[in-house]
């Protein structure tokens, strides 16, 4: 046996193979530390790894699963082999980062670097991923609400009713050389939480699963109404904490990613605008919940706290001179003006008011944040701008399509078909069809290819989600499991397609199969093939 730092002793053997001559010897010299045990059985005999599996037997068992999984996703099919070879390494890439975890499955956030369970990952993934499979989205907030805090803890950035950020159970945890056991930094992570529970119930309609969780999202709720804010100016905001945890712990949570015009690191606490659209969406889509409920009194507070945060949001995070929206508000007050996508996120949440997101839009579709193959994490001409930086100035493929979504939720269809018809084109590119984690920000008028971020992970998670999300962002899907209806809102198609087909989309406890046609004017048309007992409204 083998005992480590952790205290927890495995099971390890030690194995020499020598090859001597007749009538040589061999001296193997074991030095035992004070405190250690060790056995030894030099004289044994080599023994043979236990009988197992063939890797073909393996590798057929893998396929089996990864086929059975896959074939409970609602299927999709089009004339475009493009958009059907990215869809289907998609979705083998989603079952590839499929790990189970305390019993319940979520997805892996990326290979080679994040293979463990980071929350807003899962949750971001299991939202892309909910029109085509919910069931993973239920097992990840069982998981997560399984792991909420109930406490409070500088080391581990813990807040009672705080989502996680990054689950390791690896040594350095266990003995609490790194904060991960699990690390609570994430200040975005809880409102993802209440968001993909509202959305979950959205589409599946499955009460149950909200009534066994409810004290958990009372709780997050609780959370992103009063501990969320530290310094009482009506903001959610973070602060450095913990020396092993994050010093940024939004999205962009690299240590250069949050800076200022002249590229500085602010102080804290910072405010990050997609935050604050964050929670104006979790307390709005939770507030239907209530309505649904019938707790109204419940409902119209948290609706007059969510107006309250669109409000001031529009107001104080305004930059009049660019277009947009500021990164964020820091510790002294002051707006950072840095154009970044992170503005698009209010958007996708939103929190944007009509003209304001109009603009927006723009300003991310100018040529400094659009490079052709995708907006840009930060402007080029940015005093921090670096197209290989990991935040500052490369193409995340996830942040493109909430940002599309975004569009969309405001009826910019052609800014949002651009922004998905770009990220499906830079597919391509890509081994396997498969999108990375990100890419490089040089521009498409300079480089006929997207550049290749050299260390990025693939597969990973939200980006193999952003494909099918792009996808039903592209058809306008919009579910009511709770009036058993789907509404499909002005469907369009990238100009590589001219026919999708989607069997066994699931809303509530039907499962809808439609197909949607570019006719030669330009229009798409949508036929109903098998309504699935759903109520499908197009328009």
């Amino acid at each position: 046996t083998l005992s480590g730092l952790a205290f927890r002793r495995k099971r390890a053997g030690v194995e020499f193979s020598l090859n001597l001559d007749r009538g040589k010897e061999a001296e193997f010299q074991i030095v035992i530390a004070v405190g250690e045990e060790t056995k030894s059985d030099a004289g044994g005999r080599p023994r043979r790894p236990a009988p197992g599996r063939s890797n073909l037997e393996i590798r057929q068992g893998l396929d089996q699963s990864a086929a059975k999984w896959i074939a409970d996703f609602a299927r999709v099919k089009s004339d475009s082999i493009l958009l059907t070879q990215l869809m289907d390494r998609s979705l083998k890439d989603l079952r590839m980062l499929l790990s189970n975890r305390d019993g319940f499955g979520y997805f892996s956030a990326g290979t080679p670097w994040f293979a463990t369970v980071f929350g807003r990952d899962s949750l971001l993934t299991s939202i892309e991923a909910l029109p085509y499979h919910g069931e993973t989205a239920a097992d990840v907030l069982r998981l997560l609400s399984a792991h909420q805090s109930r406490r409070t803890n500088e080391w581990t950035d813990e807040q009672p009713g705080k989502i996680l950020h990054e689950l390791r159970r690896g040594e350095l945890a266990r003995v609490g050389a790194i904060p991960h056991s699990p690390y609570y930094g994430g200040i975005d992570t809880t409102l993802l939480y209440l968001i993909l529970m509202a959305r979950y119930l959205r589409w599946t309609g499955d009460r149950a699963l909200f009534d066994q969780l409810r004290p958990n999202m009372e709780a997050a709720l609780r959370w992103s109404l009063t501990d969320a804010d530290s310094n009482g100016d009506g903001y959610i905001d973070y602060t450095t904490g913990s020396d092993g945890g994050l010093a940024n712990k939004g999205w962009k949570d690299s240590g250069d990613a949050v800076v200022d015009k002249k590229g500085r690191f602010p102080p804290g606490p910072i405010a990050l605008i997609e935050v604050q659209a964050y929670a104006y969406a979790a307390w709005s889509e939770i507030a239907d919940i209530f309505e649904a409920e019938g707790e109204t009194a419940r409902a119209r507070e948290l609706r007059q706290r969510a107006a309250g945060m669109r409000q001031r949001l529009n107001k104080d995070y305004w930059v009049d001179s660019e277009g947009t929206f500021a990164f964020y508000i820091d510790g002294k007050g002051r707006r950072g003006d840095t154009v970044v996508s992170n503005a698009g996120h209010a958007l996708w949440a939103g929190a944007a008011e009509p003209e304001k997101a109009r603009l927006t839009a723009k300003r991310l579709m100018a040529d400094d944040m659009f490079s052709g193959w995708g907006i840009r994490t930060l402007a080029e001409g940015e005093a921090a701008y670096n197209p290989v930086g990991y935040h500052l100035g490369s193409v995340w493929p996830h942040d493109n399509m909430m940002i599309a979504a975004g569009l969309r939720r405001y009826g910019l269809d052609a800014e949002a078909l651009k922004v998905c018809e770009a990220m499906f084109q830079a597919g391509l590119y890509f081994d396997y069809h498969r999108l990375p984690e990100l890419f490089c920000g040089f521009g498409r008028d300079r480089h006929s290819i997207p550049v290749h971020y050299p260390v990025a992970c693939h597969p990973q998670a939200w980006a193999a989600g952003a494909v099918p999300y792009g996808l039903s962002i592209c058809l306008g899907l919009e579910p009511d499991a709770a009036r058993n209806r789907l509404r499909i809102v002005r469907p369009q198609l990238p100009s590589f397609a001219r026919n999708v087909e989607i069997a066994g989309l699931r809303v509530g406890r039907g499962r809808v199969h439609f197909s949607v046609t570019r006719r030669d004017d330009g229009r798409c048309e949508t036929r109903v093939i098998d309504d699935g007992g759903v109520t499908v409204e197009v328009g």
